[in-house]
């Protein structure tokens, strides 16, 4: 594995915390939405011409859909990466999990888990090139470069779904 793929994935696994925060933001954005919203607008029917109406349900469910979609993207993302990293060894899981899923610095890795700092970097790399040969990993990262919004989509890459936010 060359040093371009190896930052990739770093930078894929550096976006979990991320991909999580935006996860619960979003979700919540689209409850907000449901409630606060398109149910007032879609309850005052009567004083709104049909074909406003129409207009009004058409781009209401619009927006949701595509709400939903990144939302559904971001599970698979979080999942993908949660049970990726369940595969590998313990070693590696624990160097991953602790660096990428907790955001613990470099510095402070070997006082937490009990190794040199240069194993632990060892560790990584070597988790990095097993997670590099699994064939979800390559679906995802390589789904960045769709232009459609049905395929799960990296985190770090922009979206070329249109987004409510």
């Amino acid at each position: 594995m060359n040093k371009k793929e190896m930052d990739i994935i770093r930078n894929w696994l550096k976006g979990y915390r991320l991909s999580l925060k935006e996860l619960n933001a979003r979700t919540e954005h689209v409850e907000w939405l449901k409630s606060e919203i398109f149910t007032p607008l879609s309850q005052s029917e009567k004083e709104r011409d049909k074909y406003a109406s129409i207009r009004v349900e058409k781009i209401m469910a619009d927006i949701l859909r595509d709400a939903e979609i990144r939302l559904v993207n971001l599970r698979y993302e979080i999942e993908t990466i949660e049970s990726e990293i369940q595969e590998l060894d313990e070693y590696e899981r624990c160097v991953l999990y602790n660096r990428y899923i907790l955001g613990i610095q470099w510095l402070d890795l070997p006082e937490r888990i009990g190794y040199e700092i240069a194993q632990c970097q060892r560790l990584e790399r070597r988790a990095l090139e097993n997670l590099a040969s699994s064939q979800r990993i390559k679906q995802l990262l390589n789904s960045n470069s769709s232009t459609h919004c049905d395929k799960p989509i990296d985190n770090l890459a922009l979206s070329k779904c249109a987004t409510i936010f």
